[in-house]
């Protein structure tokens, strides 16, 4: 009988450890343990890029890190540091050196623009005209995994509001036409994913009216149960 106990004993244990084990990453979480630039050779966890693509196409081979990475953030056209901010961009396109991918590292909202206000440890991503602003999860696992969150147009003030997606590679898993200043949460409960896989998290600027795109991402990602 006590053989019987002690078996069952080690098995329930082993589940709870298996069950502790199970991996989770949420994007704002992870950015703010570095502020090293994020590359595919070092990053948070090993599996977040910021991206930009080449054109309006939903083609990966065409997606590219954004070189610049900047901390206090020039989010601006007058380069003026935005201190608690900072951004990843592509300095060499538009005036504004979109598409970037900023973060509010800290607890209060920041204004990098008057009545633009980025709240406390958000992401925010701004597309170009011409181009995709993109934040890429590459899977370190094969797994199920859970996919939620939301995207919110922090520029209500002006605009038309932007497209959003989310691809498995090139394969469409969600997507939304987000309204000025409006906000759309997504949730995918069984994803399979396998290792180097890469989702991609996609802001674009909805006919090229791309001045007031101001768009925060919360994002988690989570192995299924």
């Amino acid at each position: 009988m006590r053989k019987v106990m002690w078996l069952l004993f080690v098995l329930a244990l082993g589940l709870n450890i298996a069950h502790a084990r199970k991996a989770t990453w949420n994007l704002s979480i992870d950015l703010r343990k570095t502020n090293n630039q994020i590359s595919f050779n070092q990053g948070s966890n090993g599996v977040w890029y910021l991206m930009e693509s080449a054109s309006l196409r939903h083609v990966p081979s065409i997606y590219s890190m954004l070189p610049d990475y900047s901390a206090p953030c020039k989010g601006n056209p007058a380069d003026v540091l935005i201190n608690g901010l900072a951004c990843w961009r592509d300095p060499t396109h538009t005036i504004d050196h979109a598409p970037l991918v900023a973060l509010n590292f800290t607890g209060k909202t920041v204004f990098p623009l008057p009545g633009l206000g980025l709240p406390a440890h958000s992401v925010v991503v701004h597309p170009a005209p011409d181009r995709f602003a993109i934040v890429a999860w590459k899977s370190p696992l094969n797994a199920i995994v859970s996919i939620t969150g939301s995207f919110t147009d922090l520029n209500s003030s002006c605009g038309n509001g932007v497209l959003w997606f989310i691809d498995r590679n090139s394969h469409r898993l969600a997507s939304g036409d987000l309204a000025n200043g409006g906000a759309e949460s997504f949730s995918l409960p069984s994803v399979v994913v396998s290792e180097g896989q890469v989702l991609y998290f996609i802001v674009d600027p909805k006919n090229g009216d791309y001045g007031c795109d101001s768009t925060m991402l919360d994002l988690n990602i989570a192995e299924a149960e």
